[in-house]
């Protein structure tokens, strides 16, 4: 009840009263008019927000700080008209919506709908609930008022905003890695046909083999050998007590972004990039071979988060060295560092593997002093764990040659950092 109504309840009360004592029966008249009025209000709204469908039309996917149409669909199924809507759409935190304010509709013809068109702005990736629809019914006095929300709530994933770094694989006989440039045709090595398969969104309509899309009646390209750099696995090692910073400007949002941005490199340069995560439901996972199949790097990307089931990214990287098909390059975003890793780390095979660490603690992030006092016991214990193990499984390597633990490249993430400086740097993996 509010304070209109309390106003009108205390003032029919009151002239109902003073027209018993004084015998005035025009101010009982008043009284029951008022409090007739005052019924038929809270009827008017309580029906009008009864029998409604509502159906959010908005982008399930889009980029943050990217403003998007959000149209809100309003239909009468009842036969009778409806008066005095206000139409709102909820908004998790994180997402905006305007006007916020909502819309306002005079009234609903019978049988019939409505569209409002409002505006949607994500300010940080994420997945976030849209909706449901609120519906407001009041009487132009303000003495009634009644809500309903029909509908169901929606799922929007706010992918992250990245930079997009051009780069292009180098030529054979060079060393292994990629380099900033513009990518230009190649011939050889990374052109070369390798096999045909089923077309996939993304794919150029220059590789289109038409006889055999015209022998089976659907489309088949031309699968091209891999480039120099064929793939690159990222994984995000960022424990629950690892997060630095507030807002949209913390340890793992520059990661997420680093990653992002490395993944849109090498699909474009004709790699292929897998990645391993931690959510809310549990370990997130991806794999794209061409630029088409980006969005599911970004949506594990959008659902990551810190989480205190790190042992599981830990038991993946772990897991690599006993992969027939290992990554050539090996990207892990460390949030925190501990020994747990360097031990991860002292398994992962020594075939043609480069490990890079962007290196996004809460020590480095805050740009403090160096930390070699990580890093030298992290590369010992590595060196260490990955040396004595083949000669206690196999005495006859005792007397050989110690093989040496290639030193992870470290690149520290802070506040102040380049984010397509970072990225170049990441792609530099030879």
């Amino acid at each position: 009840m509010t304070h209109k109504t309390t106003f009108f309840v205390v003032g029919a009360i009151f002239l109902f009263l003073a027209g018993f004592l004084l015998g005035q029966q025009e101010l009982l008249f008043m009284s029951c008019m008022l409090l007739a009025v005052l019924l038929t209000a809270h009827l008017v709204a309580s029906y009008s927000v009864r029998r409604l469908a509502a159906q959010v039309r908005a982008p399930l996917r889009f980029y943050e700080q990217e403003t998007r149409p959000l149209r809100l669909s309003l239909t009468n199924l009842s036969r009778l008209p409806k008066f005095f809507l206000s139409v709102l759409c909820r908004a998790a935190e994180g997402l905006s919506v305007t006007p916020t304010e909502g819309h306002f509709l005079p009234w609903l013809p019978p049988r019939g709908s409505s569209e409002v068109k409002l505006s949607l702005t994500a300010a940080r990736r994420g997945v976030y609930q849209l909706g449901p629809v609120q519906v407001t019914s009041s009487d132009p006095v303000g003495t009634a008022e009644a809500q309903a929300s029909p509908g169901e709530a929606v799922e929007i994933i706010v992918y992250p905003s990245f930079p997009r770094v051009e780069t292009a694989p180098i030529p054979s006989g060079a060393k292994m890695g990629f380099y900033q440039e513009q990518e230009y045709p190649m011939p050889g090595r990374g052109r070369e046909f390798h096999f045909i398969r089923p077309y996939q969104p993304g794919d150029e309509f220059r590789r289109i083999h038409w006889k055999t899309t015209a022998r089976t009646g659907n489309i088949s390209v031309i699968e091209p050998e891999r480039p120099a750099v064929n793939s690159v696995s990222a994984f995000f090692y960022f424990p629950a007590d690892s997060l630095a910073g507030s807002g949209s400007h913390t340890n793992l949002e520059y990661a997420i972004k680093i990653a992002a941005g490395m993944a849109w490199a090498v699909l474009k340069a004709g790699g292929r990039f897998e990645i391993t995560a931690l959510g809310k439901s549990g370990l997130l996972t991806a794999q794209a071979r061409h630029l088409g199949e980006l969005e599911r790097i970004l949506e594990v990307l959008a659902r990551t988060e810190v989480s205190p089931d790190s042992h599981c990214v830990l038991e993946r990287i772990s897991g690599f060295a006993a992969r027939n098909a290992s990554p050539d390059n090996l990207v892990v975003f460390v949030g925190r560092a501990d020994e747990a890793l360097g031990n991860s780390l002292s398994r992962v095979s020594l075939r043609s593997r480069n490990v890079t660490l962007f290196l996004a603690d809460q020590e480095s992030f805050a740009e403090r002093s160096d930390r070699p006092q990580w890093l030298q016991a992290l590369a010992s214990g590595a060196r260490q764990a990955v040396v004595s193990a083949p000669e206690a499984a196999d005495p006859r390597r005792a007397g050989r040659p110690k093989a040496r633990w290639p030193r992870p490249r470290v690149i520290r993430v802070h506040r102040s950092s380049d984010l397509s400086a970072l990225v170049r740097q990441g792609c530099l993996v030879g």
